[in-house]
């Protein structure tokens, strides 16, 4: 049959993620994953956060294709994508107000709503105010009354008011770019203008009846890192004196841990991931690469590809594993439908005990392989723009069509 494949080609020398087996007949069939192709997961890439989640998603590994290859296993970390307000609070929120939730996402109180009255705020720290040819000084504890209505819709105030400190000109007019429904006590600077000038004025405190000013919605300034995801709606925790808002949060995907990297996949679809209650989540896998060191469970070389249909019946060639060599077209096959001895041939759906490799030119087309030796492949043309012709030999790797060479598929 000319000189025959090393078993390499085979995955022989691999070994399992669980290392060596012992008491295995390496001549006989593969024990778990030892002595198979294929590679595991090294990591999951370009990851799709989707439209969100509400509920923890079930996350499902897909098993890898080669019989008896060990099924990749990790763990999906998801992060806050948005809220939406639950509850508003029993007290007015300043805008600004960055408020956070268990596990580390944090919102930022975009608008209020709600409508209330409001007679002074009291500055809480020295400032000056600069009108057309005077610069005013405001102590702590000046007063500042609300000028033109007193009805005051939250985040909508009207924008003149009206300054009542010694020895300040009673009713002296200036405008804010900001809201007194946002003075609570605390730091609230709110820009002042008057005349062109600006100052910063400091709110400590308020009187007359608090706007309604709960919270309307919230923008995302910090992802959170989550494995599963607490019920709403969720209570939040902020710097400022205002209490109640709860927020109900909506999860995408964030990354996914490997915690398993599994053998036998050939491809990286092989190994997709997928989500209950899909919302277009999404990663990528990548494989595993060797490493060199033969003989440790870190380098799974590659192995021949072969679809075989070792089936009693039918014409559904399934993904196999080598187990030995029989001659140059013949070799000994394992696949989800069990072991047969298959003959190398040149159809996609072959009878019971036929089977197909697939070799590709540096074209890209494709050719099937009817046998195969240390060093050639005989080929038979089966797609793309043929320039090898039927039944010609060709020299073969692994990974290059350079000098006349065909790629063998290897996983």
């Amino acid at each position: 049959m000319g000189r025959p494949l090393n078993k390499k080609f085979f995955g022989n020398r691999n070994v399992g993620v669980a290392g060596n087996q012992t008491g295995v007949n390496a001549n006989s069939q593969n024990y778990a994953d030892d002595r198979i192709g294929g590679e595991g997961v090294a990591s999951y890439g370009t990851i799709v956060a989707g439209s969100g989640f509400t509920s923890t998603p079930t996350v499902t590994f897909s098993a890898p294709n080669i019989p008896g290859g060990v099924n990749v296993a990790g763990t999906a970390h998801f992060k806050a994508l948005s809220a939406a307000v639950a509850v508003g609070g029993t007290t007015a929120y300043p805008t600004g107000t960055v408020v956070g939730v268990a596990g580390g996402a944090t919102f930022t109180v975009a608008t209020l709503a709600g409508s209330g009255t409001l007679s002074t705020v009291t500055i809480g720290t020295t400032a000056n105010l600069t009108f057309a040819t005077t610069t005013l000084p405001i102590a702590v504890g000046t007063s500042i009354l609300v000028g033109g209505t007193d009805t005051v819709p939250c985040g909508l105030l009207p924008s003149t008011y009206y300054v009542s400190a010694s020895p300040a000109p009673t009713a002296t007019a200036f405008t804010l770019t900001d809201t007194f429904a946002n003075a609570v006590a605390g730091t609230n600077n709110l820009g002042a203008t008057t005349a062109g000038a600006t100052t910063d004025l400091t709110f400590t405190t308020r009187s007359g009846t608090a706007p309604a000013g709960v919270v309307a919605t919230v923008t995302k300034t910090a992802d959170g890192d989550y494995t599963t995801f607490a019920a709403t709606p969720l209570a939040t925790t902020n710097a400022v004196s205002a209490t109640g808002l709860t927020l109900n949060v909506t999860y995408g995907l964030l990354s996914i841990a490997v915690t398993q990297r599994g053998s036998g996949y050939t491809t990286p679809a092989d190994a997709a991931v997928s989500f209950s209650g899909s919302t277009g989540a999404a990663a990528t896998a990548v494989l595993t690469t060797d490493s060199g060191a033969v003989g440790s469970a870190t380098n799974q070389e590659n192995a021949i590809v072969i679809y075989a249909n070792t089936s009693g019946g039918g014409t559904t060639a399934k993904v196999g594993d080598i187990i030995r060599q029989v001659s140059g077209r013949r070799y000994k096959v394992k696949t989800a439908d069990g072991i047969k001895i298959c003959a190398l041939g040149t159809d996609d759906t072959p009878a019971p005990a036929g089977a197909y490799i697939v070799a590709t030119a540096s074209n890209a087309s494709t050719y099937y392989v009817t046998k195969l030796t240390a060093h050639k492949a005989t080929l038979v043309y089966k797609s793309g723009t043929q320039i090898i012709d039927n039944g010609a030999t060709a020299p073969w790797t692994f990974d290059s069509t350079t000098n006349g060479r065909v790629i063998i598929e290897n996983a």
